[in-house]
């Protein structure tokens, strides 16, 4: 007889068939089916779920008593074959709870020879049938262990992120003393806001005469310190502008039909905004632009 071949069953396993065994009124255990064990020929598949990669093999279930009977597969080759179990599997492999029994032959198998029985017990009698079950074979069933494992695991975070948020308390703070209004006179130039701890939004109307039919160009500067950006505005009607330090947006919309009328995305920073700054609005109407401030912060 050859040497037993090197399987490895580090990745994930693809169960073709499962097989149920019964015992006989003579006392024989045996299967009412013809027992059909693949080769294994792997595939490497990736998976969307997780993001990986894995070597996909075929195999077979059999549901047999292994703590009272064991056997060998002696292949046409002489290569011996002896099931394994889902204790010899990864934790992607074996979504299982039980250990289960598998088999799978090695590629190029061209029949099965013969078959050792061997029981634990005495008095312990078995027949059964096997044949060669060639390609092609399923292997998207073997992805049920990574959805499993990775499903779990994300189970796990979204506990360990609850009971992290349960200890916190948000609090959003109104227009108030904390956060107070600014006004920015015309004809002063560019004018620069220094952004507080917890300071998100900044509103602020920019209201035009409705006889001008001339575009307005008021330009916003956002900057955190390393970074600094200009962005200027095409308006052409009154609006309100919103800047979402948070969400790093600026929107400038209709407040009486709610119509967006431009809207930029702010650049992101890792280390919080410093500083917005407005010029270029001596055309509004009044004498000053008003800018509103709002923000939240965890406690």
């Amino acid at each position: 007889m050859g040497s037993p071949p090197v399987l490895k069953f580090d990745k994930l396993i693809s169960v073709q068939a499962t097989y149920t065994t019964n015992v006989t009124s003579a006392g024989v255990l045996t299967c009412n089916d013809v027992i059909k064990i693949p080769l294994g020929y792997a595939v490497r598949r990736q998976t969307a779920i997780a993001h990986g990669s894995y070597n996909i093999i075929p195999v077979v279930e059999i549901d047999l008593p292994f703590e009272f009977l064991v056997f060998e597969i002696i292949t046409n080759e002489g290569v011996t074959v002896e099931p394994f179990s889902t204790s010899k599997l990864s934790a992607e492999a074996n979504p299982y709870n039980n250990v289960r029994f598998y088999f799978v032959l090695p590629p190029g198998t061209t029949g099965i020879k013969d078959v050792i029985f061997k029981p634990k017990l005495p008095g312990v009698r078995a027949a059964f049938k096997f044949e060669v079950l060639p390609p092609p074979y399923n292997y998207d069933n073997a992805l049920f262990g990574v959805t499993t494992l990775v499903v779990s695991a994300l189970g796990d975070r979204v506990d360990e992120l609850e009971t992290k948020t349960n200890s916190l308390r948000i609090v959003t703070h109104q227009l108030n003393a904390s956060f107070p209004y600014k006004d920015l006179p015309k004809g002063s130039g560019k004018q620069t806001l220094n952004i507080d701890k917890d300071m998100l939004y900044f509103g602020t109307n920019f209201s035009y005469s409705s006889g001008s039919s001339a575009g307005h160009s008021p330009k916003i500067t956002v900057s955190d310190g390393i970074t600094t950006k200009v962005y200027t505005l095409t308006l052409y009607e009154s609006v309100r502008v919103i800047i979402d330090l948070l969400a790093a947006t600026l929107t400038a919309y209709n407040t009486t039909t709610g119509e967006i009328v431009q809207q930029r995305k702010i650049f992101e920073t890792v280390v919080g905004y410093k500083s917005i700054a407005y010029e270029d609005f001596d055309d509004i109407s009044g004498d000053e632009l008003t800018v509103l401030i709002g923000g939240s912060s965890v406690e």
